[in-house]
């Protein structure tokens, strides 16, 4: 017998019940064991469960250490406090430092603040004799404590107009003294006419 076929074009069932996911619960895991996602659900309405692993222990800090007490935990007296006040130095030292190619303005100067090991330089209102001069210099006096040598210094710097001339510094590899001031090269050198502010921080080698 001959068979004929019939095109019935697209057959669509019902719409079936919309899936859901929700979050279940979450546990913290030992150091070293695997993330793990469980679902105590259905396929259809799903219940995740979360277990992530804790990190592995971190190493001992270092010991602190106050007026001569060191220790991971010290008990300071009100001699100890009054020792740590006595350390932080808030001092203009411009008279003292060495300047290349800088000229000090008017209004300017350079300051030296610590606290303990932790020292901030801060330069005021100094102006460049050259444009985009490369070899601006500046050498801290010697009784400042020195910087670890090779460190990058952390700096900002600006125009006295308020636009910044993107200034860094960096210690001069053969004298930990002298500050190597210089403008980047993608953007506008520095100017003459500009008057900048740099600080930058470091912790006493």
């Amino acid at each position: 017998m001959a068979t004929k076929e019939i095109n019935l074009g697209s057959v669509r069932g019902p719409q079936g019940p919309g899936a859901t996911v929700q979050v279940g619960k979450v546990v913290t895991g030992e150091p070293g064991t695997q993330a793990a996602v469980v679902n105590s659900g259905t396929s259809a309405d799903a219940i995740l469960n979360f277990t992530i692993p804790k990190g592995e222990k971190g190493e001992q800090g270092l010991p602190t250490t106050v007026n001569g007490k060191s220790g991971q935990s010290i008990t300071l007296t009100a001699q100890d406090v009054g020792a740590v006040q006595n350390s932080v130095v808030h001092e203009e030292i411009t008279s003292e430092c060495s300047y290349t190619n800088l000229t000090v303005h008017e209004t300017g100067g350079v300051y030296h603040h610590a606290f303990g090991k932790f020292h901030m330089i801060e330069v005021h209102n100094l102006k460049a004799n050259q444009t985009g001069d490369w070899n601006t210099t500046l050498t801290l006096p010697d009784r400042i404590p020195t910087a670890p040598v090779g460190s990058r210094l952390y700096t900002t710097g600006c125009a006295i107009t308020g636009e910044p001339i993107l200034v860094t510094a960096r210690l001069l590899e053969t004298d930990p003294k002298i500050i190597v001031f210089e403008s980047n090269g993608t953007y506008q050198p520095i100017q003459t006419t500009e008057l900048f502010v740099v600080t930058f921080c470091y912790i006493e080698a």
